[in-house]
């Protein structure tokens, strides 16, 4: 027995039934798809409230894994400033700091000790002999500071309280720079402005308190401010205060160069003065008997060769006997 649908479910419910499924479920894509459930719920004011923000209805998958790409992007685009704050007081930088500042005050110290700046031991002036034209080296037992010792320089004490402070903060500054985690061209360059700086800080103190060449060292000065300031800038990249200790390390460089200036010229200022009132030790002028008998040698030593060229005999000796008389000595 074959059962008709009909009887319980006419064609014309049926075709109506599936047209408004068919109209209810959009089309996979359209920009329908995701109106249409919002269209036909009731109106954003009266559901959600004013301040509806659609992001909020997302899944908390979608919200974690946009949380995490952003907070990805935001360590990328980062610059070596979160790098510092992070590593600043880490055990490796208190290692750092240490090894240097016992690096910089060791050889600091040393360099002081081994060339005193007011010391007062004799020194020597190379002065160029006029007569002969040989070099000499003069004593001078003035101490060399006293000469040229700047016009109100400060007292002794205060550079030796300035330069450990000094040291203090570049070693402070250098520890910065060096514990990055970045290992790039910009951080090795970094690092050799450096070094070539503290060498510099260390070859001032012999050139010019053993050497005694300060216009030698106002040019170490003139180096150590360009290469500072560029330096300054650099670490100022990595960490501000790390680049305003630097700077601060530059504005007394600019005060100790006008003090090498200043004695610069008090150096040259003695040096020409020296040099009008010096009178090298010669050896005494002949006297009127010494030349006689260097003319009478002279003239005796003429006069035997021209006897032994017209007497030579035939075993090639001469045969002139001719006795040479010299003025007596008085």
């Amino acid at each position: 027995m074959e059962m008709d649908f009909g009887d319980y479910y006419p064609k014309e419910s049926l075709q109506e039934q599936s047209l408004r499924e068919q109209a209810s479920v959009p089309e996979f894509g359209s920009s329908s798809s995701f109106s249409a459930p919002i269209a036909s719920a009731a109106p954003i004011g009266e559901t959600f409230g004013d301040d509806f923000n659609p992001m909020q209805e997302s899944s908390p998958s979608s919200s974690s894994s946009s949380s995490s790409f952003l907070k990805k992007q935001v360590e990328e685009n980062s610059d070596i400033h979160s790098h510092t704050s992070a590593l600043l007081f880490s055990k490796q930088f208190v290692i750092i700091f240490g090894i240097t500042i016992v690096i910089v005050f060791g050889i600091g110290f040393l360099m002081s000790f081994l060339y005193p700046t007011n010391s007062k031991k004799p020194w020597t002036l190379k002065v160029r002999n006029n007569k002969t034209g040989e070099i000499e080296h003069v004593k001078i037992t003035t101490p060399f500071y006293d000469i040229v010792r700047p016009d109100g320089a400060p007292n002794d004490e205060v550079f030796k309280v300035v330069w450990p402070i000094i040291f203090l903060l570049l070693s402070f500054s250098t520890s910065i720079a060096l514990n990055q985690e970045r290992r790039d061209a910009k951080f090795y360059f970094i690092i050799f402005l450096i070094a070539a700086q503290f060498a510099l800080i260390f070859a001032w103190i012999p050139v010019f308190n053993k050497e005694h060449k300060p216009r030698s060292a106002l040019y170490i000065l003139v180096s150590l401010i360009m290469l500072g300031s560029f330096t300054a800038v650099l670490i100022a990249g990595i960490n501000i205060y790390a680049g305003a200790m630097w700077a601060i390390f530059i504005a007394w460089l600019y005060y100790a160069l006008n003090l090498n200036i200043n004695s610069v010229g008090k150096y040259e200022r003695f040096v020409e003065s020296f040099l009008k009132k010096y009178v090298p030790i010669l050896p005494p002028p002949p006297t009127q008997q010494d030349v006689k008998r260097q003319a009478a040698i002279q003239q005796a030593s003429a006069d035997a060769m021209r006897e032994n060229g017209n007497g030579i005999s035939a075993n090639g000796i001469s045969a002139s006997k001719t006795q040479i008389d010299l003025p007596p000595l008085q």
